[in-house]
């Protein structure tokens, strides 16, 4: 599954809006100080590639949610309209289908071996 993650994760990034999730947002270098108030779980791309690189993750849930959640922040703490949040909105649409098409194909994999599981046990 984690292979299937980082296809999704690069289809993520060759969006040619993906660079202000890139990596940990800066408050002081974007004069935002007020970031860690309003966002109190930080996460980017940069982060959610290392993880899965790192096999940080133990399910492809995990991978999900911070790469949901580094759209989230972004939509809550730039209000609608901004580019930040705009592009955020943007990619997790694009996210949600990337999601959907993998996650059918973790479950039809799953089927597959509690199919031949079960036949092995009924020695066929």
């Amino acid at each position: 599954w984690r292979r299937e993650c980082a296809r999704v994760l690069l289809r993520l990034w060759r969006h040619k809006h993906v660079w202000p999730f890139a990596e940990p947002v800066d408050p002081v270098a974007l004069e935002i100080p007020t970031y860690f108030d309003v966002v109190k779980r930080p996460m980017d791309l940069g982060t959610v590639k290392q993880k899965l690189q790192n096999e940080t993750y133990t399910s492809p849930g995990q991978f999900a949610d911070d790469v949901r959640l580094t759209f989230s922040n972004a939509m809550l703490f730039n209000p609608k309209g901004n580019y930040a949040h705009d592009m955020a909105s943007e990619l997790n649409e694009l996210f949600a289908k990337s999601w959907a098409e993998l996650k059918t194909r973790i479950d039809l994999h799953r089927q597959e071996e509690h199919l031949t599981a079960s036949l092995e046990a009924l020695d066929i």
